[in-house]
């Protein structure tokens, strides 16, 4: 799906930022934005109707899951309070640092960081 396709280019883009940039002090994770009620996202995805059935048969089922504003936040704020050394590039999700997929590798985030630079017409300085 499209959801899954921006999520795992956001996971493959965190890990590929802090191997590149490791050395300058900057390292990066990413995490699920969460579905906070307050920002009527659930609501607009009902006006697509029965050709995103699928998506509002998702949002039906998650409806006693979904967050507050202050509870949506929080994996944000985990995140940002780690210690420095321990954000390799990894994704977040309530709070928890989750297992990835087998095929989230290093070769595939360079692979996209590869495509990326040649969609954009630039290199590594």
């Amino acid at each position: 799906t499209w959801d899954g396709s921006v999520k795992l280019c956001n996971v493959l883009f965190a890990i590929g930022l802090t191997s590149r940039e490791k050395d300058n002090g900057i390292r990066a994770c990413s995490l699920h934005p969460a579905t906070a009620m307050a920002t009527g996202g659930p609501k607009r995805m009902w006006r697509y109707g029965a050709g995103l059935c699928c998506v509002s048969g998702i949002v039906l089922c998650c409806a006693p899951c979904n967050k507050s504003m202050d509870q949506a936040a929080a994996t944000t704020v985990y995140a940002s309070l780690l210690p420095h050394g321990q954000l390799r590039g990894q994704y977040f999700n309530c709070c928890k640092e989750q297992k990835l997929e087998e095929f989230v590798t290093d070769k595939a985030a360079d692979t996209l960081w590869a495509v990326t630079e040649e969609i954009l017409g630039e290199k590594e300085r």
